[in-house]
């Protein structure tokens, strides 16, 4: 991918018990005031892939070819790869297709078949075509209430979600020119958190936990 912006953030709220604002315990109403404002703090992590990857040229189903190797789909003569009639050019080359169409991205005529023991004269990847962008977002949302003077004794009830904006993140486009939904996404995909290709299209999930630190 040409570009990864990944944010890793954490912040805690300046209120309460050792913060620059109401950090008064001396009396019951300020440790109450402590209990409601105080010991909030927030982390995340947030992965962007504007472009995403660019897309592959496909390997054909059928022909023959010497062992161990594989026929891959050639080019048309005067052929464009991209389907203009579907999406514009910068909405492909930006990774920003979010939605299905009968006809595709791609241009069925663009594609033929290479002959036996043939070479493509297809590149192995359309730079200029990409797969979406994805996005997503972890985050953590903790309060710790302290139960003595000391400030290392502390309950911390802690909320967590994944994918926390519920955000979809769409599948790559089908590049099988033999495939009846050729040029289009027919579902969900995979992002890549820290180099790592991971699931990224689960609804929000989120979970409540707990600790006592003493």
């Amino acid at each position: 991918m040409p570009q990864t912006v990944l944010l890793n953030y954490s912040y805690e709220l300046p209120f309460g018990r050792g913060r620059k604002f109401l950090s008064g315990t001396t009396n019951w109403a300020q440790r109450v005031l402590d209990g409601i404002v105080g010991g909030w703090a927030v982390a995340g992590v947030s992965t962007w892939n504007p472009k995403g990857t660019p897309v592959l040229v496909h390997n054909m189903d059928t022909g023959t070819t010497a062992p161990g190797a594989a026929l891959r789909w050639s080019l048309a003569p005067g052929a464009g790869v991209k389907n203009s009639n579907s999406y514009s050019g910068a909405l492909v080359a930006n990774g920003g297709f979010v939605h299905q169409n009968a006809q595709g991205v791609l241009n069925p005529a663009a594609f033929v078949p290479t002959p036996d023991y043939g070479l493509s004269n297809a590149p192995f990847v359309f730079p200029h075509v990409r797969n979406p962008g994805s996005f997503f977002t972890d985050a953590t949302l903790l309060k710790k209430f302290h139960w003595s003077e000391n400030a290392a004794r502390y309950f911390e009830l802690r909320m967590e979600a994944i994918n926390v904006f519920n955000h979809a993140n769409f599948g790559p486009i089908d590049n099988d020119p033999s495939s009846p939904t050729f040029g289009g996404i027919t579902g969900k995909g995979a992002c890549v958190i820290v180099g790592v290709e991971r699931g990224c299209n689960p609804p929000r999930t989120m979970q409540i936990g707990a600790r006592l630190f003493f």
